[in-house]
């Protein structure tokens, strides 16, 4: 079901498409948990130590899994939708509509909804490193899938993230 005019879907784009963003979130997730167990070991968070310590796998796999739903209902079904259908409605066309999006949810939207987290974060060439490798990273991603495979295919990618990263959080620190 195409959104509008926007070229954007709102359920898998294909059969292959649930696959692909469970392949790529779980994959991601995996990512997240190794990248914070080594590279960036001395900048992960205080309060995501806290987190993973005081509180069970199954409470924070639920809490993140329903937080990825509303962060993919507000940041790429409305944010991304707005600006691509604003930049069609402008007569612009072409991949350069989505990537455009999809940088501007990244490096804009995402950090305002996501504001009370990095204005809390001790920012370091490493912590800022950690934010880009990371969540900006994750953000383009889910947006890619949003654009490529359909907006159910970025929440699956968003908490099949979760799936992996939380418990291997546990295992990790």
């Amino acid at each position: 079901m195409l959104i509008g005019k926007t070229g954007l879907q709102l359920t898998f784009a294909g059969p292959r498409s649930p696959v692909i963003a469970l392949a790529v979130g779980l994959a991601f997730g995996i990512y997240m948990a190794l990248a914070d167990a080594t590279v960036f070991a001395a900048v992960v968070p205080a309060s995501q130590h806290a987190g993973v310590a005081g509180t069970p796998t199954l409470v924070r796999l639920v809490s993140f899994v329903s937080g990825a739903v509303v962060a993919e209902v507000v940041l790429r079904l409305g944010c991304m939708t707005a600006i691509v259908a604003v930049l069609r409605a402008a007569g612009k066309t072409g991949d350069g509509c989505y990537w455009f999006a999809i940088a501007i949810v990244a490096t804009i939207a995402y950090p305002l909804y996501d504001f009370g987290y990095l204005a809390a974060l001790t920012w370091t060439p490493l912590a800022a490193a950690r934010e880009i490798a990371l969540h900006l990273a994750a953000t383009s991603l889910w947006g890619w899938l949003y654009w490529r495979h359909g907006f159910l295919a970025a929440v699956t990618g968003h908490c099949a993230a979760h799936v992996a990263l939380q418990p291997l959080l546990g295992l990790l620190a």
